[in-house]
């Protein structure tokens, strides 16, 4: 469902210079707009320096009306406002043009066929040439330049990356949890800590293995098990299905007992 509702655009020094309708996130795009002097404001100041301000509206038509009476107040009380119209007619620029304009633009603007010649060079044009190729040396240099920090679009640093590993190493923290702490995926943090990612950051000496973690086990305390009933299980000749209604656990937890997919800390 649409929330509709009015905003307004403001310089850093809270001076409004634009206001619009819209509805979800359309108060916070800077990047689809069509009104050029709305767009030569943004990048004067920054996207992220302009003000926004967010009136709620029960209904598209009183955003409409809204944004009218907004435009009149705000012009009224000698705001320069980068709207080309009056507001309530939901174009993105408020600029109508005439049929006949229209039909003159349409026209100037139709295509021509371009001669073979003419395709012949665009396409050449638009085609590699060899004296553009990167050497080995030039694609190794920017491959390490985009490593790590170098990538722009990098949640952590080599710091984070460091503290990632050393928390694992302990054996008191799991993958998911160090996912949630650092904003991370559970398989992110696991390919860190494997040393799959992040290679160009020294590597933690220790990967403590599944018996190594002290959740492993008895010593999870969610575990319905323990050493001696695992035990138990490998020596019994007891179906699985009975044998996990004689526990009170899942036939699966059976099966993967005796194959040794879990609890493989224990012998026997």
């Amino acid at each position: 469902m649409n929330h509709f509702y009015v905003y307004i655009h403001a310089k850093p020094d809270g001076t409004p210079f634009y206001v619009g309708k819209g509805c979800n996130g359309r108060s916070r795009n800077f990047s689809n707009r069509g009104n050029q002097f709305h767009r030569r404001v943004v990048a004067k100041y920054g996207a992220e320096q302009i003000k926004v301000f967010v009136f709620p509206c029960d209904t598209e038509a009183q955003a409409f009306s809204d944004e009218r009476r907004w435009i009149a107040q705000l012009r009224a009380d000698g705001c320069e406002l980068t709207n080309c119209g009056d507001g309530g007619d939901g174009g993105s620029s408020g600029c109508k043009r005439s049929p006949a304009t229209i039909a003159k633009m349409s026209k100037s603007q139709a295509g021509h066929e371009c001669s073979a010649e003419a395709r012949r060079k665009m396409s050449e044009a638009k085609k590699g040439k060899p004296g553009h190729k990167l050497s080995p040396n030039a694609r190794t240099k920017i491959s390490a330049a985009l490593r790590g920090e170098g990538n722009g679009g990098s949640r952590l640093s080599e710091e984070l990356v460091c503290a990632i590993r050393a928390e694992y190493a302990t054996g008191l923290t799991s993958t998911a949890q160090l996912g949630k702490r650092y904003g991370i995926s559970r398989s992110h943090a696991w390919m860190i800590v494997s040393n799959k990612l992040w290679k160009c950051v020294q590597p933690n000496t220790f990967h403590p293995s599944r018996s190594d973690r002290k959740t492993c086990g008895e010593k999870n305390k969610m575990s319905k098990l323990n050493d001696d009933t695992v035990r138990f299980i490998r020596a019994s000749t007891e179906a699985t299905g009975k044998l996990a209604s004689l526990l009170k656990i899942h036939r699966t937890t059976i099966t993967k007992v005796r194959s040794g997919m879990s609890w493989k800390h224990v012998d026997g």
